[in-house]
């Protein structure tokens, strides 16, 4: 009896640890994700909105100098494809330098802290997140163990397939 009782309180530390682990993991990779998320919104109005006057612009000259409404509404959508080409542009690079950013500030601070209240070691929350964060999630791009084990998984499910076209 007593040995199954002490079996049942490891378990249940266990689940307890794991909550608080996927909680710390659940919150670090929200708030990157609201970030990033408000940043390129931001990025991407601002691109528009400041691009829109150079579109108006060279439209109207396309118009004057041609003295076609057809070569100015062909300049005219040519310029939008081309701001919507650089506002996304502009909104990748703002979205992944505020994401870094905010990891380096804040988020990164909020994992040590939590881990320090919980008691639990980083070595610990990494091997819980690569098991459990899938590949996707904007977290594993900011935690370098999560990535070199995603590199090196990535090079081992690689080499096979190299090895065979030689």
């Amino acid at each position: 009896m007593d040995n199954s009782s002490g079996n049942l309180h490891g378990q249940q530390s266990n689940e307890i640890e794991n909550e608080k682990l996927a909680n710390i993991l659940f919150l670090a990779t929200e708030r990157l994700d609201e970030a990033g998320k408000t940043s390129a919104t931001r990025a991407f109005n601002l691109g528009c909105l400041l691009g829109a006057v150079p579109v108006l612009f060279i439209t109207l000259i396309a118009i004057l100098l041609t003295k076609s409404w057809l070569a100015g509404m062909i300049t005219a959508f040519l310029m939008l494809i081309a701001l919507l080409g650089f506002a996304n542009l502009v909104a990748l690079i703002t979205r992944s330098n505020t994401m870094k950013r905010v990891y380096d500030d804040e988020v990164s601070h909020q994992i040590e802290q939590m881990l320090t209240e919980a008691n639990i070691s980083k070595e610990i929350l990494h091997v819980f997140a690569d098991e459990n964060l899938p590949n996707s999630a904007t977290l594993r791009e900011y935690i370098p163990e999560l990535r070199q084990a995603e590199t090196y998984s990535r090079l081992q499910i690689k080499l096979p397939t190299l090895r065979k076209r030689t």
